[in-house]
């Protein structure tokens, strides 16, 4: 059985790799887009802490 991580550890993995990189929310939203994350700019600005 694989095990689907909750968009709670997502949301914190997410703020962990940007924190790490130091990438603005914008800059990140643009990575994700390159790497064809379903996870949009407009849900990043949203959900992810300044």
């Amino acid at each position: 059985m694989t095990r689907v991580p909750t968009s709670l550890a997502v949301s914190d993995a997410i703020t962990h790799y940007r924190q790490l990189r130091e990438l603005t929310i914008d800059e990140l939203a643009y990575v994700l887009l390159m790497l064809d994350h379903p996870i949009s700019a407009l849900t990043c600005s949203r959900r992810l802490p300044q």
